[in-house]
């Protein structure tokens, strides 16, 4: 192939063409930039308030802007103050924007409790956007507690039913303690001490924090495992081999904080016990609330000590104890 020589503009060519480049350049300067190519859609995520009671959280995800093909993006939930399984249920997954679609929601199952708590917070982050671009990427769900107020047991809680003596054998022994409160009492430290009058000493605690609160109006039973009981009643199993003395002995509810405890209330069947030492409890305890009962359980009948009527507290134990043909843990004593 034949390539044609290069030759030098001579002068007065160069001349020639000098006003046509100057014009060029001209025209190029004076000319719009060239326009950028346009930005991907872009995509955003609100926050969510929710009620502990409510089925779920719901995030909005929106998405803005010309779209060339398909916009996909991940999502997951993360722990901020509440904790997944115990607050809310976690999720993970893919959401896909189809042509016309500008909204997609995720739902986070809000999981329930009855424990008086602060709002607790969780995230949804977004991930791996396809199609378009994360202009927003966490979105923060606020739970916001609806539990009633949780009351201390002090005044609340009462002794309200014991059968400590059967008709042949001994064993469906139990003892009820009743909310008196209008909202859940907490069951946290709380113990029941059963004292032997000889020897004016604790001779078996029942633990009964295990239920956590009590319900206001409600019953908590603790029971060898023949008694039956209302289904949802909180209930506390005696261990093998505990059994509740027939007397002259008592009962003691107390309120338990580290090394030292708070009488709740108290009851002296078929006797007065006074200076009583409850194991693990500074000082001495009188069992005896204003007047001693002199009603008693029996073994020749079928029936139970009860506060009647069910709950009655007055101070006095001869006014509020009586013997009742009726047994009813776990639900309201009822007279002969």
């Amino acid at each position: 192939m034949t390539r044609t020589p290069h030759l030098p503009l001579t002068r007065r060519a160069a001349r020639r063409l000098a006003p046509a480049v100057a014009l060029a350049v001209a025209m190029l300067a004076l000319a719009p930039a060239p326009a950028r190519g346009a930005r991907a859609p872009a995509l955003r995520i609100g926050d969510a308030r929710v009620s502990e009671s409510e089925a779920a959280a719901v995030f909005t995800i929106k998405v803005r802007g010309k779209r060339r093909g398909p916009v996909t993006v991940r999502y997951a939930t993360a722990d901020r103050t509440a904790t997944a399984g115990e607050d809310y249920a976690p999720a993970s997954g893919r959401l896909r924007f189809g042509p016309r679609q500008k909204v997609r929601r995720v739902e986070v199952s809000i999981l329930d409790d009855q424990i008086d708590e602060p709002d607790e917070t969780f995230v949804l982050r977004l991930s791996k956007a396809k199609g378009g671009r994360l202009a927003d990427r966490v979105g923060v769900a606020t739970i916001l507690d609806d539990d009633p107020t949780v009351a201390g047991p002090l005044g609340a809680l009462v002794i309200n039913e014991v059968d400590y003596d059967q008709v042949g054998a001994d064993d469906a022994e139990f003892v009820e303690v009743r909310n008196g409160a209008t909202q859940p009492v907490s069951l946290d430290g709380l113990e029941l001490h059963l004292v032997n009058g000889s020897t004016l000493a604790t001779y078996g605690i029942l633990d009964l924090s295990g239920p956590g609160t009590l319900a206001p109006g409600g019953y908590l039973v603790a029971a060898m495992p023949d008694v039956a009981v209302p289904p949802g009643t909180p209930t506390i199993d005696m261990p093998e081999g505990m059994a509740i003395q027939n007397g002259p002995d008592g009962l003691a509810l107390t309120l338990r904080a580290g090394e030292t405890c708070t009488l709740i209330d108290a009851l002296s069947y078929e006797g007065s016990l006074n200076g009583v030492v409850l194991e693990g409890c500074l000082g001495v305890h009188d069992l005896v609330e204003g007047t001693p009962t002199t009603a008693s359980d029996s073994n020749a009948d079928f029936g139970s000590l009860a506060r009647l009527p069910d709950g009655s507290d007055t101070d006095d134990a001869a006014t509020d104890w009586g013997f009742t043909a009726t047994i009813t843990p776990g639900a309201a004593n009822a007279a002969s």
